[in-house]
């Protein structure tokens, strides 16, 4: 776009300036030409100065770094002026202050109060052109905003480090308190005390009493805003938790190492006590004693006598709460336990090394006797004996005549338990040694690793010696060990009929013989024949067609 003036008529006419300018914010173009005709200024403006502005509309309260900023565009100016009024008034250092066209004209608005205000500007370009921009906007108080963090709304009466923490965010204050009120009374400590946006406040609430509690904080921000926020503590007491160990609730009398312990648990406790009863009554070392949480509590419950017996605990943690346990303790005795080395002794007359062994046990013993009673006569040497548990008692029965004979032994433990244990000794004539074999052993003509073993039982020799003899005909003799194998070669015989012979002597005068038939077989050929068809002709692709052998061989 332009427009183009030509000079008019005269020798001193002369377009000084022509100039369009473009008003954003009222969508306006202003034509200024300034011509001089006989060195006379004339001005032609068609329009008044030209304001654009920059402004917020709104702000909190107390912020700070807000500016008006308006510029006054006019090419055609002489003693230009401009008045700032805020809601009608002209404001001081704002009256008829000159301005220069595009140059930026400022006013601070920080530290206004809450409400609604109206800044105007009149400008005079000094051509009797005037132009005036208003501002409106409003100053906002937006209320403190206010988070709270508490470790625990429930705690444990006497348990430490409990807190509430509040924290008041606002972009605006002005000498902003708060007040912290416990159960409706304000906390000494804790009123008309300063805040700052962002920062904790944090308050301890421990030491509270059983019960709940109301903590209320009340925050104001200076200019008229108030918060409030409230938190409900409540105090509990637990009652105490108990864990009991009893390593025989039934234990043997006598025994030792026998215990009640206990194991009290409580988060809360002040000056805490107690006392252990036995059957009802107090127990004088254990009366009002003082226990901690965790700790162990034991008592010794050794050398009680055969019974039954009441322990009871009562339990105080010192802020009301009570716990008691009960434990039931019994007292037995379990009589000894005999184990004999056997129910019956048989043995040769005139040998010697026979013997019975009594094997005691039993848990609890005291000055423990014990008598050996032989046909119901205390044996010499074994009346009112000490013993001793988990070890044997052994008295020797050599030298018996022929004939039968009971040994009974009988003992105390000292607490009342009596046991006995009966055994019957048979002593006999000397008996013939006990051979055990196989009857009849068969083998190929040829074969190898083939024996005969004999097995001689008897539990009393004297230089026992055998004998073998094959068909009547005297092999071998050596000596013999009660139920030791003597295992005997018989390979390399020929085909036929044999019999193996042992004698055996067992040096006392008693003999006994075995008798072994052996077979030895001719090692046959084997015979084999095959199905009646000498020609077998089937059909290509079909199937279920064999050839069966048979062989046969008597010696395999």
């Amino acid at each position: 776009y332009g427009i183009y003036l030509a000079s008019g008529f005269g020798s001193n006419n002369e377009i000084a300036q022509n100039i369009i300018l473009y008003n954003s914010q009222e969508n306006l173009y202003v034509f200024t030409a300034t011509y001089y005709d006989n060195n006379v200024i004339e001005n032609n403006n068609i329009n008044e100065p030209t304001i654009i502005r920059n402004y917020e509309a709104s702000f909190p309260v107390g912020t700070t770094g807000h500016i008006i900023t308006w510029t006054v565009y006019d090419t055609d100016i002489l003693a230009t002026a401009f008045t700032v009024f805020r809601n009608g008034t002209s404001v001081s250092g704002y009256q008829e202050v000159p301005w220069n066209s595009g140059q930026p004209l400022q006013i601070n608005i920080d530290g206004l109060a809450v409400d609604t205000y109206n800044y105007t500007i009149i400008a005079s370009d000094g051509w009797n052109g005037i132009s005036q921009d208003e501002v409106i906007f409003e100053i906002t108080n937006v209320a403190p905003n206010i988070n709270v963090n508490v470790d625990n709304l429930i705690h444990e009466i006497g348990t430490f480090g409990h807190f509430i923490t509040w924290v008041i965010s606002d972009p605006s204050v002005l000498n902003p308190n708060y007040t912290v009120y416990l159960n409706s009374s304000p906390i000494g400590g804790f009123t008309n005390n300063s805040w700052t946006s962002g920062t904790d406040i944090t308050i301890n609430t421990d030491n509270l009493s059983l019960g709940s509690h109301n903590f209320t904080i009340i925050g104001s921000d200076g200019y008229g805003a108030i918060i409030e926020d409230q938190v409900i503590i409540t105090v509990i007491n637990t009652i105490p938790q108990v864990v009991v160990e009893v390593n025989n609730a039934t234990y043997e009398v006598g025994s030792t190492g026998n215990y009640i312990k206990w194991i009290i648990n409580d988060p809360s406790i002040f000056a805490p006590n107690y006392t252990v009863y036995f059957n009802n009554s107090p127990m004088i070392e254990y009366i009002n004693n003082t226990w901690f949480s965790g700790i162990e509590i034991t008592i010794d419950i050794d050398n009680l006598t055969l019974g039954i017996y009441n322990y009871t605990i009562l339990l105080l943690d010192g802020y009301g709460a009570s716990i008691q346990n009960e434990i039931i303790i019994t007292v037995i005795n379990t009589f000894p336990n005999i184990i004999s080395s056997s129910e019956e002794i048989i043995y040769e007359f005139e040998t010697i090394g026979n013997s019975i062994s009594w094997h005691i046990s039993d848990i609890s013993v005291f000055n423990p006797l014990f008598t050996i009673y032989l046909d119901s006569i205390p044996l010499f040497g074994y009346e009112n004996q000490t013993w001793s548990t988990s070890e044997n008692v052994t008295v020797s029965v050599d030298n018996l005549v022929e004939g039968i004979y009971n040994y009974t032994i009988i003992l105390s433990d000292g607490y009342g338990g009596v046991s006995q244990n009966q055994i019957i000794v048979n002593v006999i004539d000397n008996i013939a040694p006990y051979i055990s074999s196989i009857n009849f052993i068969e083998y190929i003509e040829g074969e190898m690793g083939t024996s005969i073993t004999w097995i001689i039982t008897d539990s009393d020799v004297y230089y026992p010696i055998y004998s073998i003899y094959r068909n009547g005909t005297f092999l071998i003799s050596d000596s013999w060990i009660s139920n030791q194998p003597i295992i005997f070669s018989i390979e390399g015989l020929i085909a036929g009929y044999y019999n193996y012979s042992i004698i055996t002597y067992d040096g006392w005068g008693e003999f006994a013989q075995k008798d072994v038939l052996i077979r030895v077989k001719v090692n046959s050929i084997p015979i084999v024949t095959h199905s009646e068809e000498e020609r077998i002709e089937y059909s290509e692709s079909t199937t279920g067609h064999f050839i069966t052998w048979n062989i046969a061989d008597p010696d395999t």
